[in-house]
């Protein structure tokens, strides 16, 4: 059971995290979950059929504050042909079907719709989005695309009007089905991307600079999803990396320091087992870190976790 989703703080208030997530009609829907006293979650959510190309399912959301806005990016597909006049019954409220063969392409899905970089080349082949934010507060989009046979990590400066193709990431490969995480380390000034090879999971610098292994991650889940939070403390940040391991979809966390080394991966105490397919999406609030995914329990809906630092 997949669902892209997709977490941000709430710059109105800090005791607030949205999330993003898909909804049964193919549409973007929006929980805001407050966690300054009682903990409460209030949905709010389209039952609309989009009239915009189809979101990809399974493929990742990825939100981020930019130029004074919450915007929200995803993975789209075109439609097929329209279907010839007669196909469907009078009436009849139908969306035209994908064909399955088609490339994904980048599109912002609020607050307002449009394709980005619309290259021919810049068409995403994998199923990852992520973002950050640099100290100048420009706006990356990372994704997954394939050149010359093989995965490549593809780079998007991200503008209001125009958003345009900058580079591609030396690193790797990287797996085709690979989920990102992005995070910014305001000492190092360089914008840090994790994703997953055939081994392990790995973190590259925007420069394709220090591709090195995380250590103790050859556990990791084929695809698992990827969640990166910086934190800030007097020496600069550390970095909490979450995946999912192949043994029984447990939570699993790993941190880096200031100075830039890893500790060791420990399974996170209390959180549920995770649904195989999910994506996995964190956000930073007061003192905890929120997680939300699909557990594999008999719901099958997003949990929220909430981990100490």
């Amino acid at each position: 059971m997949s669902c892209p989703l997709s977490s941000i703080a709430n710059p109105l208030n800090p005791s607030e995290i949205l999330l993003f997530y898909l909804i049964e009609q193919g549409t973007v829907g929006l929980e805001r979950h407050n966690f300054e006293d009682k903990y409460k979650a209030t949905k709010f959510s389209d039952n609309g059929v989009p009239d915009v190309d189809f979101i990809a399912n399974p493929a990742s959301f990825s939100a981020l504050t930019f130029n004074g806005l919450m915007n929200v990016y995803g993975l789209v597909k075109e439609p097929a042909a329209p279907p010839a006049p007669g196909a469907t019954a009078s009436g009849t409220l139908t969306k035209t079907p994908v064909e399955a063969n088609k490339v994904k392409r980048i599109a912002q899905l609020s607050p307002a719709y449009k394709i980005l970089a619309s290259e021919e080349f810049n068409q995403a082949q994998g199923i990852a989005l992520t973002s950050t934010i640099d100290d100048l507060g420009q706006g990356w989009l990372y994704f997954i695309n394939v050149k010359n046979s093989n995965p490549v990590i593809r780079e998007i400066k991200l503008d209001w009007d125009s958003s345009s193709l900058t580079s591609t990431i030396t690193a790797g490969p990287p797996l085709l089905a690979t989920n990102l995480a992005a995070a910014y380390d305001p000492k190092l000034k360089k914008r840090l991307i994790v994703y997953q090879n055939s081994k392990t999971l790995r973190v590259v610098d925007h420069a394709g600079n220090n591709d090195t292994e995380v250590p103790n991650t050859g556990d990791s889940q084929d695809s698992t999803g990827l969640a990166l939070v910086s934190v800030k403390s007097g020496g600069g940040v550390k970095l909490y990396l979450y995946y999912f391991s192949s043994k029984g979809t447990l939570l699993q966390r790993v941190v880096r320091d200031e100075n830039g080394a890893w500790g060791s991966s420990s399974v996170v105490e209390g959180a549920k087992d995770a649904e195989k397919t999910t994506f996995l999406t964190a956000t930073l609030v007061k003192d905890k870190i929120v997680l939300f995914y699909i557990a594999s329990d008999s719901k099958k809906s997003i949990y929220v976790f909430q981990d100490s630092l």
